[in-house]
Parts: structure tokens; C-alpha cells; sequence
């Protein structure tokens, strides 16, 4: 089998994405073997062309693995109830619906509005059914990072040694203080991957390689001179767009 390629949180930023790929390609890679860890949306100009491309990407090529992010869980709880959480500005959803008023050529004025749009392209579909996690024989992939069950990050929930978890930690579990490779959990024969987690404000730029995770995301969307990374595995080699 082609080596998996694993790519994080892409925020919006096309531009990056494409950059990424390229530098794949010349390298040799085939990407016919890619695991998208969610946050495709929101912050950056071109979400609505990132999804429709991904879209047409997995059509093309069926081992195509795509998660969900908490970003797409902020779009689709407002687009199913109106909370407008994913309006605050550091969300970012203000830049997707913009967009898409580019992408469709269409006003877009009320969530309906949106949500009709999304359901006639298919978009909403899409969005609706990317799965929380994905695992094989030898890796785990989750958006956000899986606590240890000493760890209680949402509300008071323990997480259990058996899946599936609450839905709410594959999106949003966050170390805080503790540090991120003591944070996550070893899964037993597994090796874990995520994104969800930067750490920008530290000045690092970087993903992290731990011995039984690696977290992923270098702040692509969050910092114009942050790269969008890329995890070839299994010989856990990382990328940076240009």
C-alpha cells in the first residue's frame, strides 16, 4: 500500500493546501492515500473551494479518509439550531460564509439562505457525515487529541478505554496546562495522530512528534508565516507547505 499521508487543520487557506500537494507530488507521493484531520474550514479566504475540492478529491479516490473538526461542528450547529458561537471572531466563520457568497455567486443574507445553498451543492451532506475518528490496524486518527482517563476536559467526562468516546473529545479535547504528549493517550499497538492543537503562542511552528502521538497542526490559518504540515507514514516524516 501507497504511504498514508496525513494532513491537519487547513483553515481555509487554499493556497497552502495547493503549495502542500505540489511539494508532494514532486517528491514522488501519490495521494491516493490521504487522511484529512478536520478544521478544513473557517479564518482563511477559500473554505467553500477547499470542501468542494475534497469532495471531489475522495470521489476520485475512495481510501480518502476526512474528519470532522470542531470548526465544522460550530458550522453545522448553526446551520441546524442558529447558534452564532461560530460568528465570534476568532472562529472564523464570518471568512467561510464569505466564501461562499464567492464560490456560489450568491447573496447568502440568512442562515436559511446558507443552508438551502449547502444542501443544493451538496456541501451540507458532506459535512453531516464526516466521521469523528478514524483507525487501523496500526494508527489513530482524531481531530483533537484523546485524553488520558486521569483527564476530565469536557464537562466532567471520563473518558473509557472503549470506543466510541463522547462525541464532544475526538472535536474539542484541549491539554491546557498539562503537557500534550503526558495529555493523550497511548492506544494500545496504535500510534496516534491529531491536529486541533498549535502552539504559536509558544513561538513554535512546528507539529510534534511524541512516541505514541503526533500532534499535527503548526497553526496553518492562524498565523500568516504558519505552514500547513503533512505526516507520511509510516516513516513519520513531516512537510511543510512553502
Amino acid at each position: 500500500m501507497n504511504p498514508l499521508i496525513v494532513i491537519p487543520d487547513i483553515h481555509g487557506r487554499w493556497d497552502k493546501l495547493q503549495n502542500l500537494l505540489g511539494m508532494l507530488c514532486v517528491l514522488g507521493y501519490t495521494l491516493d492515500n490521504l487522511v484529512f484531520l478536520g478544521d478544513m474550514i473557517d479564518r482563511g479566504p477559500d473554505s467553500a473551494r477547499i470542501i468542494d475540492w475534497l469532495i471531489k478529491h475522495r470521489a476520485q479516490y475512495p481510501n480518502t479518509v476526512i474528519l470532522r473538526g470542531n470548526h465544522e461542528e460550530l458550522m453545522l450547529e448553526h446551520l441546524e439550531t442558529g447558534n452564532d458561537t461560530w460568528f465570534r471572531p476568532n472562529n472564523g466563520g464570518v471568512a467561510t460564509i464569505a466564501s461562499y457568497r464567492r464560490f456560489l455567486g450568491a447573496e447568502l443574507k440568512t442562515t436559511p439562505q446558507l443552508l438551502k445553498a449547502l444542501r443544493a451543492c451538496g456541501h451540507f451532506d458532506f459535512l453531516n457525515s464526516l466521521p469523528f475518528y478514524h483507525e487501523t490496524a496500526d494508527y489513530f486518527f482524531s481531530h483533537a487529541p484523546i485524553p488520558k482517563p486521569i483527564y476530565r476536559p469536557v464537562g466532567g467526562l471520563t473518558v473509557m478505554e472503549s470506543l466510541p468516546l463522547p462525541r464532544e473529545l475526538y472535536c474539542w479535547s484541549y491539554p491546557g496546562r498539562i503537557p500534550e504528549a503526558e495529555y493523550a493517550y497511548q492506544h494500545p499497538a496504535r500510534y496516534a495522530v491529531c491536529g486541533h492543537i498549535h502552539r504559536l503562542r509558544e513561538e513554535i511552528f512546528e507539529a510534534r512528534l511524541y512516541d505514541h502521538i503526533c500532534f499535527l497542526d503548526a497553526g496553518c490559518g492562524c498565523h500568516s508565516q504558519a505552514a500547513l504540515a503533512a505526516l507520511i507514514l509510516p516513516e513519520k516524516r513531516i512537510l511543510y507547505s512553502l
